[in-house]
C-alpha cells in the first residue's frame, strides 16, 4: 500500500465533495520540522484551510507460519504514521473559555476542532475499497489535540493510526 497516494487521493476526493463545508490540502512532509517547512510555503491559508499532512511514516511486514508444514499462511504489512489535520489559527483565541469576554462559540473548540473531529473521526471515513480496492483494516487510532502548533499556529487534530493492509487476492473490494 501507499500510504502517500492513498491520502493524497483521499483528501483530493474530500476536496471535491467538500467534504463537512471545508476545502482540503495535502502534503506529505513525512516529519514534524517537514511540516513546518511545507506550511511556510503556502499561501492558501484563506482559501484552502484544511490541511493534512502525514509525519512518521513506518511500515512492518507481518508473517504467520503453519506450526506442522512451516508454510506461509498469512502476509500483512502494518503502516504507522500520524495524520495531521490542521486549520490555520490565531494565538488570541480561547481554547474553550479561559479569558472572560470572549464567546464560546469563537473558540477554538467551537469553530476548529469539535468540527474536524466530527468530520475526520466519523465511522468510515477512510474509503479505501474506492480507492485502492485493497482489504484494508484500522488497527489503531488515537487522536489527539494540537493548539497553535508550529510557526502558522494551526490548530487541529494530530491522529497516529495503524493501518493493516491483508493479501488483496480475496478482497471483499469490488471495482466498478
Amino acid at each position: 500500500m501507499d500510504v502517500i497516494d492513498f491520502f493524497k487521493q483521499q483528501t483530493n476526493i474530500w476536496n471535491e465533495e467538500l467534504k463537512c463545508g471545508f476545502c482540503w490540502e495535502f502534503d506529505a512532509p513525512l516529519t514534524d520540522a517537514g511540516v513546518n517547512e511545507s506550511i511556510m510555503q503556502t499561501d492558501s491559508d484563506k482559501c484552502c484551510p484544511v490541511k493534512v499532512f502525514i509525519t512518521n511514516l513506518s511500515e512492518r511486514k507481518n508473517r504467520q507460519y503453519n506450526n506442522n508444514t512451516g508454510l506461509l499462511t498469512e502476509y500483512t504489512a502494518d503502516y504507522t504514521f500520524t495524520l495531521h489535520v490542521m486549520a490555520f489559527d490565531r494565538v488570541d483565541t480561547n481554547v474553550y473559555s479561559e479569558q472572560l469576554g470572549h464567546p464560546v462559540e469563537q473558540s477554538k473548540w467551537i469553530s476548529i476542532l469539535k468540527p474536524l473531529q466530527d468530520c475526520v473521526c466519523e465511522e468510515n471515513v477512510l474509503k479505501f475499497c474506492d480507492i485502492i480496492c485493497k482489504k484494508i483494516k484500522i488497527i489503531n487510532w488515537n487522536a489527539i489535540t494540537r493548539i497553535n502548533w508550529l510557526d502558522n499556529n494551526y490548530t487541529g487534530w494530530s491522529i497516529t493510526m495503524t493501518l493493516r493492509d491483508y493479501d488483496c487476492s480475496d478482497s471483499e473490494c469490488i471495482v466498478s
